[in-house]
């Protein structure tokens, strides 16, 4: 990644009872990036990146009407483009 870039990343928070795999991302496309001569890999269009779990019961909460939920945190990192040059 280029000086200055944002890489795609997907980070959720650890938490007792899930077991957490690295993301999986779609397929990218190569992109040319006007006046430098490089080429990125870029994302196109909607976006969907998975993060495949094991859940282990432990971290589960159960609501008022019975059903259980995972709460999960994280942050999302991208920098959207086009194509010009970085100012």
């Amino acid at each position: 990644m280029p000086e200055g870039m944002v890489a795609t990343s997907v980070e959720i928070e650890a938490d007792v009872g899930l077991v957490l795999k690295p993301a999986v991302f779609p397929p990218t496309s190569p992109h040319a990036l006007a006046g430098t001569g490089e080429t990125l890999q870029v994302f196109e269009g909607d976006v969907v990146v998975r993060v495949p779990r094991t859940q282990l019961g432990r971290s589960l909460t159960r609501l008022d009407d019975g059903s259980f939920v995972q709460r999960l945190s994280g942050t999302v990192r991208w920098q959207s483009c086009d194509d010009e040059p970085p100012i």
